[in-house]
C-alpha cells in the first residue's frame, strides 16, 4: 500500500477514534471531554474558592457576609430575610449541587432524564406509588403561605446564581462524567426533595409481605409472632377504616380488604432503610446541674457521600438560627435559636394501607372500581417519564378515593392509601421553627405537620416537651 493511501486510512481511523471517544458508550463516559486539559476533571475548582472570594450577583437587596469557621461551617449574615434565603441557596449549590440534583430528581421520578434507561424502573415505581402527587400537594401548601413562597423564591434565585456562573471548566466532576449540564433550579425541586424524604421516612410497608406469610403459615402462626400488633381477624383493620387528623377526617369506603383475590402480590421495588430513626433526648432544668434544659439530637439516616446533612448558621432581621438541614431545602430542619431549640426524629408509624377492589375497563381510557357496593369511575393521570437517550414512557395512573391503583391482576386491583398523598405544609412548619422565640412558637408550628410522622422535642431554658406529630390512620379500636 502506497504512502498517501496509508495516510488517508490512518487519518480516517484517527478521526473515527476521536469521534468515538467524544461520545459515551453504555456506562462508559465520553473520555475526551472528561480528560481534556482545558475543561476536563483537572480543571475542577476547589470548593475552598468560595471561602475567600467576593461575588457580585443580581437579585439581592443588600450585602451578604459569609464566614467559614475552622470546621468549614458557614455562618451567614444578611440585611433581609430574602437575602438570607438567597445566600443559603448559593452556598448549597456551590458545595452540593450534584447531590441536590439527584435527590430532587428521585422525588420527582425524573432520574431517567439524567441516567437513561437504567433508572426507568425506579422512576416508574415512584410514579406508581403517587410520589408526584405528593410533590403537587406540597407545592400547593407552599403557594398558600406568602412568607414560605417568598423564601423559596429567594432560595431558588440563589441556587441559580451559582449555576449561571458555572463555565464548562468549573462544572462539578459528576456532570462532566455524565456529559450533562445542570438545569436551572425551580421551586418545585424543594417539594421533590421533601417528597423523597417523606418516602424515605414513611414509605416502608409490611402489609403485603405479612399477607403472604399469612397465606403460607396461617393466621395462628402470624399471631404468635406478632401478638401485640396483629388483630384477631386479619380483615377487620381494612374493612372499615378511617384516616384521622386534628382538622379533618377522610372516610375510607367500606368493603375494601386485603384478601386472597390477588394471588401474586407485588413486591415493593424499593424499601426505605429500616434504621431510619434517629434519637433525641431532653433533660429538664430540675435535673440539670446548670439549672437549664439540655436538648440533644442524634440524627441517623442512611450513610451517604457526601453527607445528607449540611450544617449552617443563618442570621438576619428577626432570625438567628444554627442547625442542620438538607441541601436543596431552605432553612434548617433541626437546630436552635437563642431562645428555643428543637429536635426531630422519625416517628416510624405505619401510615400506608392496601385495599383490594374489583376493577373493570369501560373504554380505552376509562376504568371503574367497585368501592364497597358501588361502582365509581377512576381518575386518569397520564404521567410521562423522559428517558435520556431513549423514548419517553407514558404511565397511566388511576386514582380512587382509596388511593392510586398500584397493581392490577385480572379484574382485581390493589390500591395504596398513604397519608403523604394529602400533602404536608413542611416549609411553613420549619420556617416557623427557624423564627421561634418561645417554646410555644415551636409547639404551635408543629400542630399542622402531617407527613412523615415525626417526634419533635421543643425546649427552652425552663422546660422541654415531646410531641408525636403527623397524620396517623385510625384503623380499629
Amino acid at each position: 500500500m502506497n504512502s498517501p493511501i496509508r495516510k488517508i486510512i490512518s487519518a480516517v481511523l484517527m478521526v473515527g477514534l476521536l469521534l468515538g471517544l467524544s461520545k459515551p458508550w453504555g456506562k462508559v463516559p465520553a473520555l475526551i471531554p472528561l480528560l481534556s486539559p482545558f475543561g476536563g476533571l483537572w480543571q475542577r475548582p476547589l470548593t475552598s474558592e468560595l471561602r475567600s472570594q467576593t461575588y457580585r450577583v443580581n437579585g439581592i437587596k443588600g450585602d451578604i457576609e459569609i464566614f467559614w469557621d475552622e470546621y468549614e461551617v458557614p455562618h451567614v449574615f444578611a440585611e433581609s430575610v430574602e437575602d438570607l434565603a438567597f445566600a443559603q441557596g448559593f452556598i448549597h449549590a456551590s458545595q452540593r449541587l450534584f447531590q441536590m440534583d439527584v435527590q430532587t430528581r428521585s422525588g420527582g421520578a425524573r432520574l431517567s432524564e439524567m441516567f437513561g434507561a437504567q433508572t426507568v424502573e425506579m422512576d416508574e415505581f415512584f410514579v406508581r406509588i403517587g410520589l408526584r402527587r405528593v410533590v403537587q400537594k406540597i407545592m400547593e401548601t407552599i403557594e398558600e403561605d406568602e412568607n414560605a413562597l417568598r423564601d423559596l423564591e429567594a432560595y431558588t434565585r440563589g441556587v441559580n446564581a451559582w449555576i449561571d456562573q458555572l463555565t464548562p471548566d468549573r462544572l462539578p466532576s459528576e456532570y462532566r462524567i455524565l456529559g450533562v449540564r445542570p438545569e436551572r433550579w425551580e421551586m418545585r425541586r424543594y417539594a421533590e426533595l421533601a417528597a423523597a424524604m417523606t418516602f424515605n421516612l414513611s414509605g416502608r410497608s409490611f402489609d403485603l409481605i405479612l399477607t403472604q406469610y399469612k397465606r403460607k403459615f396461617g393466621v395462628e402462626a402470624i399471631q404468635s409472632l406478632f401478638p401485640e400488633f396483629m388483630s384477631k381477624d386479619f380483615e377487620a383493620p381494612f374493612s372499615d377504616s378511617e384516616i384521622g387528623t386534628k382538622l379533618k377526617r377522610m372516610k375510607v369506603p367500606e368493603g375494601l380488604a386485603l384478601s386472597d383475590r390477588i394471588q401474586n402480590l407485588p413486591k415493593y421495588l424499593i424499601q426505605p432503610v429500616e434504621s431510619n430513626g434517629s434519637n433525641n433526648w431532653a433533660v429538664g432544668p430540675e435535673r440539670s446541674r446548670t439549672g437549664h434544659s439540655i436538648l440533644a439530637n442524634d440524627t441517623h439516616l442512611g450513610f451517604t457521600l457526601p453527607n445528607i446533612w449540611f450544617e449552617i448558621q443563618l442570621s438576619g432581621p428577626n432570625i438567628d438560627v444554627y442547625g442542620a438541614g438538607f441541601p436543596g431545602e431552605v432553612w434548617v430542619l433541626s437546630g436552635f435559636t437563642p431562645q428555643v431549640g428543637w429536635a426531630v426524629t422519625n416517628g416510624t408509624t405505619d401510615v400506608i394501607d392496601w385495599f383490594e377492589a374489583e376493577v373493570e375497563q369501560v373504554q380505552e381510557k376509562q376504568l371503574k372500581a367497585r368501592i364497597g357496593e358501588n361502582w365509581t369511575s377512576l381518575l386518569l393521570e397520564e404521567q410521562t417519564i423522559r428517558v435520556r437517550g431513549g423514548s419517553p414512557q407514558v404511565i397511566p395512573m388511576w386514582w380512587s378515593e382509596a388511593g392510586p391503583l398500584f397493581y392490577q391482576e385480572g379484574s382485581h386491583g390493589l390500591f395504596m392509601q398513604w397519608t403523604a398523598h394529602r400533602g404536608s405544609p413542611v416549609l411553613s412548619v420549619f420556617r416557623a421553627l427557624n423564627f421561634a422565640k418561645e417554646k410555644s412558637d415551636c409547639l404551635r408550628a408543629i400542630e399542622i405537620f402531617k407527613a412523615p410522622v415525626q417526634n419533635f422535642i421543643c425546649a427552652d431554658s425552663n422546660s422541654a416537651e415531646i410531641v408525636h406529630s403527623g397524620d396517623v390512620p385510625v384503623r380499629w379500636s
